[in-house]
């Protein structure tokens, strides 16, 4: 008889976010079954609040970058502090970056420039790309499809259709 072994990993957490004890957030998760939590950075402070989680407990990683609607945030000295953080051994995926066409807190222009960072670092580490895709489907499979190969990607707010879809895939 072979025996199955059944575990979760949550991909896309915000664990700064949430208004309950982190410890036991995380140990809920762990009883449920959730062995892996990635819990995700939209700016450079949430991104080292997320690596402080990570540092914390063994179950958690972190994804570090500027969410679209907070790049408008991204100066050179904050994307350089990022980076640095980017090659801690618990970071294990760039973003949440992309594009969103929805809130448009940022500008398209600030929102393009940050996601093409977000894909050249990814690349440089060889990290997979977190990316948020909120009513901006042509632009962000264009900018996909020429900066993206060889990227593995999660996307994350897909409000896309199904031809979307499977141009993803």
């Amino acid at each position: 008889m072979i025996k199955v072994s059944i575990f979760f990993v949550e991909t896309h957490t915000h664990l700064d976010l949430i208004k309950r004890n982190t410890e036991e957030v995380v140990r809920e998760a762990v009883e449920k079954k959730v062995t892996k939590m990635v819990t995700i950075g939209i700016d450079l402070e949430s991104s080292k609040i997320a690596l402080e989680f990570a540092s914390r407990f063994e179950e958690v990683y972190a994804a570090v970058g500027y969410h679209p609607n907070e790049s408008k945030l991204m100066d050179v000295s904050g994307w350089e502090e990022l980076e640095k953080l980017a090659h801690n051994k618990k970071v294990v995926a760039i973003g949440e970056t992309g594009l969103d066409y929805y809130r448009r807190r940022s500008t398209i222009r600030q929102q393009m420039e940050a996601f093409k960072k977000h894909l050249n670092l990814a690349h440089k580490l060889d990290l997979p790309l977190i990316v948020h895709d909120r009513e901006a489907h042509r632009d962000t499979l264009k900018i996909l499809t020429e900066e993206g190969k060889r990227l593995k990607i999660l996307l994350h707010c897909f409000s896309g259709d199904l031809d979307m879809a499977k141009s993803c895939i």
